[in-house]
């Protein structure tokens, strides 16, 4: 026969309904006796109870593998590895803390292209910033302004010693009775003409030195007609270095290159006449430093960055009748993430805006990241040898004590020793090493550690934003022709030999360095992130078990309690 339906119970009645089954089969959404265990009072759950609760609902899924597996051998397989990937996460682990710990500076770096990135100072300023310049005279004076305070030659190259590296003259003059006793008549010559001129130091150097005017042609910015010296030397500021009196152009975010290529650079005319190189004596300078007389030199920096190191040895020589094309590529580097909400003693990055060679608290500018080096040399001489430095901090006050020679230079010493720069032999006399140390300790007040200035956080601080460059120079001559037409464009003298410098950009990108240290974020989301690799844990993870813990020490407290109560009974 055909089923037959019941139209009032639309039941079957060859399949009639299971009285004996639980309520829960028929009616949903009433609680069963197997429903999920979180919902019951973990109270009344013993250790095995909560055992099998924590593995059966933990995050930790390989550690759920292992519990229902237990029996069989995959447990085994699972058991290890859940332990092998353990015993790596808690050696990764060890290893991020202990890092962490350490507070090392990381760097991370990226290309940014102006022209397409949102993120760069094209899209900001419109342009990307010139760096700064230092144009210095190779020659140190001119001849005929020497003649003029009737300076002598001897003076002149004594001079140059003054200004900040006595290294550059024989050991023998310092070693031989008869160079000392030039020396010290220098130094009563020297005393002399500042007395009959009325003049300090500084305003010696500058007077038989070139000025702006001297050397300064033209400037011009871009594709811009060129400006004559008047225009231009208002933004050079004369400025003591190690290689005498330089002019250096501190250029800011107003003065920036807005596409790539020569045309849209930086572009100088300078003169200077081959006639004019004064005579220095070749017993007090080595031939090293006279080697490159006769030319001028420019020095490409930041405009955070006193000149006097940086001309020393990072300038490129102009040579007579050619155009010198400098091409720079800029590094920008960002510190402003260096100090975290845990590095106490890290000092605060300072802003660049606020550093000026030129403000009267010049300390802020010395001490910071860019001339901490010159920062810790000037405050050696200054304190420890009571010997100010023409090219370190004559900037702009009068010294009470001007060094000699032979003071500035066992100073100088002393300083090289401590930076392994120089041997133990080397000094102003053949003396034993007990006689040597005795007379440095009298002279410089003990034993000094240049380190030690460094032992203050505070000393030197970190520029939140800096800049840096590397550079190419290309040399080309010009033509005859051209040099004709240049003389007579800028009416230089014939005289006078001539050079055409252009800092550029080549191609409008820079490089991005941030500096920084790990934050406790950043150690939180890569412990997360290695716990979730390994084992798939999480800090839910963390939290199940301290209260698998937690509960598993309340049920065995009550388990203790009902013991003892059921003993008294």
């Amino acid at each position: 026969m055909g089923r037959r339906w019941n139209r009032d119970t639309m039941t079957s009645p060859v399949e009639p309904i299971d009285r004996t089954l639980p309520i829960s089969t028929v009616s949903a959404g009433t609680p069963t006796k197997e429903s999920d265990k979180d919902f019951k009072s973990k109270t009344k759950l013993d250790c095995s109870e909560l055992a099998e609760l924590f593995f059966n609902e933990t995050t930790a899924h390989g550690l759920g593998h292992f519990w229902n597996n237990r029996r069989n051998p995959f447990g085994c397989f699972w058991i290890v590895v859940v332990i092998v990937f353990s015993i790596v996460l808690c050696s990764m682990a060890y290893m991020m803390i202990a890092q962490f710990v350490g507070r090392p500076l990381k760097t991370e770096s990226s290309l940014y292209l102006p022209l397409y990135s949102q993120t760069s100072l094209i899209a900001m300023t419109g342009g990307i910033q010139l760096p700064s310049i230092a144009i210095c005279n190779r020659d140190f004076f001119s001849l005929e302004k020497i003649k003029k305070y009737n300076v002598s030659p001897e003076l002149a190259s004594y001079l140059i010693l003054l200004m900040g590296d006595t290294m550059v003259t024989p050991s023998s003059v310092f070693r031989s009775e008869q160079g000392l006793a030039l020396l010290e008549q220098l130094q009563e010559e020297l005393t002399n003409t500042l007395e009959v001129n009325n003049m300090t130091l500084v305003q010696l150097v500058s007077a038989i030195s070139l000025g702006c005017e001297d050397v300064m042609v033209a400037c011009r910015l871009g594709i811009r007609d060129f400006a004559n010296s008047t225009v231009c030397c208002p933004y050079f500021r004369s400025v003591p270095t190690l290689m005498g009196k330089c002019f250096y152009a501190a250029i800011d975010d107003s003065i920036l290159q807005v596409s790539g290529g020569e045309q849209m650079g930086l572009t100088i005319i300078l003169k200077k006449s081959p006639s004019d190189m004064p005579e220095l004596d070749e017993t007090l300078l080595g031939l090293p430093i006279m080697a490159k007389a006769g030319r001028l030199q420019l020095t490409v920096l930041s405009n955070i960055t006193h000149p006097t190191l940086p001309v020393t040895g990072h300038g490129t020589l102009l040579e007579p009748k050619t155009i010198t094309s400098i091409k720079v590529h800029l590094t920008m580097v960002d510190q402003t993430k260096r100090k975290t909400s845990i590095d106490w003693n890290e000092p605060e990055c300072i802003s660049a805006a606020t550093l000026d060679l030129g403000a009267e608290k010049e300390d802020t500018y010395y001490q910071t990241s860019t001339n901490c080096l010159l920062a810790n040399v000037r405050n050696y001489y200054r304190k420890m040898c009571n010997c100010p430095v023409y090219g370190l901090d004559m900037l702009r006050e009068k010294p009470e004590h001007i060094c000699s020679a032979v003071e500035l230079h066992e100073c100088q010493v002393h300083l090289y020793r401590i930076l392994g720069l120089v041997s133990e032999s080397h000094g102003a006399k053949q003396e034993s090493e007990s006689q040597d140390a005795k007379r440095t300790s009298k002279s410089l007040g003990g034993k000094v550690n240049l380190t030690s200035w460094r032992s203050d956080p505070n000393f030197c601080r970190p520029v939140c934003s800096s800049m840096s460059f590397d550079q190419t120079a290309d040399v080309h001559p010009i033509s005859p022709k051209l040099v004709a037409k240049i003389r007579t464009k800028f009416g230089i003298a014939p005289e006078m030999d001539f050079v055409q410098v252009t800092v550029f950009y080549p191609l409008m990108q820079y490089k991005y360095v941030s500096i920084y240290r790990e934050s406790i974020l950043d150690l939180v989301g890569n412990l997360g992130g290695q716990m979730g690799l390994m084992l798939g844990c999480s800090i839910i993870t963390i939290m199940e078990s301290i209260t698998f813990l937690l509960l598993c020490c309340a049920a065995c407290f009550k388990r203790n309690r009902r013991k003892e109560s059921d003993q008294v009974s």
